[in-house]
């Protein structure tokens, strides 16, 4: 009897480690499935943070690239214009300065504009001159230009026109200056383009 019990109380003993350790193997193996799985996880998310940062890195590559490219396409070209406008400014600015300074130039202008504009448009004009230069203009326009003079055509001299002149129909709706300033910009305009492209060769 003490036997046949003590076998059962073996017997139970043994199913219960035996039932431990297999309960043991699964937690174990489990926990192995469980870590491998957390580790495979790990890897890939370091993958995708490191192929993203990768990725940031060559966008900001690429965009700092495009910036200096424009900068320096920036620079470039603004250093070709302030060269144009220099070699432009040197090449007109004393030459208009000189030939507006010059009485006789102003007077065959003057006599020119007024004897293509009366031909064609009214000829109640005032043309309006430096009171400075008076004297030099004064008496030879008077002189070359009769006819219109006679037409309706009326000479002023003003302090405030510093150089070349004016002119505005009688009732004053209107004034079109021609001095130096005006014709550097008219002639600044144009030879900007030619001179870029006989420098640069641009169109």
């Amino acid at each position: 009897m003490e036997n046949k019990l003590k076998e059962l109380t073996d017997k139970i003993y043994q199913e219960g480690i035996e039932q431990a350790n297999k309960e043991a193997d699964e937690i174990i193996s489990n926990a192995k499935k469980e870590a491998e799985k957390i580790k495979k996880e790990a890897q890939s998310e370091k993958e995708k943070i490191i192929k993203e940062a990768k990725q940031e890195a060559e966008n900001q590559k690429k965009s700092v690239e495009t910036e200096l490219k424009l900068a320096s396409n920036q620079a470039v070209n603004t250093l070709k214009q302030q060269i144009t406008d220099l070699i432009t400014a040197e090449a007109i600015d004393k030459q208009t300065k000189e030939a507006f300074n010059d009485p006789e130039f102003v007077k065959q202008m003057i006599i020119k504009l007024i004897e293509n504009w009366t031909s064609e448009n009214e000829s109640d004009l005032i043309v309006i001159l430096p009171a400075k230069d008076k004297e030099k203009l004064e008496e030879n326009l008077k002189a070359d230009m009769q006819n219109v003079l006679n037409q309706g055509l009326e000479i002023r001299y003003d302090e405030n026109v510093k150089s070349g002149f004016t002119i505005t129909p009688q009732d004053g709706s209107y004034k079109i200056r021609f001095n130096d300033e005006t014709f550097n910009n008219f002639f600044k305009e144009f030879m900007r383009p030619k001179t870029r492209k006989l420098l640069y060769n641009e169109e």
